[in-house]
């Protein structure tokens, strides 16, 4: 039995090139990454509580060892170019009344108040200086 998901459209492109490259399917290309990233996961010595620590900024990198390491850079990866932001700390963010900001489905920054508005950043690099009482 199969089921429909939704992918981001890089991933769907990467497998798209790799299963032409390894004589597979696009479907049997992800299948083949899920297996590698959950068998990774499963590793003895590989710890995704410490792994987690790491990403949410509660225990250093340093700390852990090389197959962990691997686990987390693949984890910050997939952070890092996930358009839709991390949805953890989005819940934070409201449950604090913080703004917070994602990318919307035309590639822009958009910052996302409290109350749902949302507020086209025009010009990030303004957005993003810190007064000067900050620095």
């Amino acid at each position: 039995m199969s089921t429909a998901i939704k992918i981001a459209e890089d991933i769907a492109a990467a497998a798209r090139q790799e299963s032409a490259r390894a004589s597979r399917s696009m479907t049997e290309q992800i299948e083949y990454w899920v297996r590698l990233g959950r068998g990774l996961e499963r590793l003895p010595g590989v710890s995704m509580d410490r792994i987690r620590e790491v990403l949410q900024a509660g225990r250093a990198f340093d700390d852990l060892n090389a197959d962990e390491r691997a686990v987390a850079v693949g984890a910050l990866e997939s952070l890092t170019f996930n358009p839709k932001g991390d949805r953890e700390l989005q819940r934070e963010k409201r449950r604090a009344h913080q703004p917070y900001t994602v990318i919307d489905d035309d590639g822009r920054v958009v910052e996302v108040q409290p109350n749902g508005r949302r507020r086209l950043i025009a010009d990030i690099d303004a957005y993003a200086e810190l007064p000067d009482s900050a620095a």
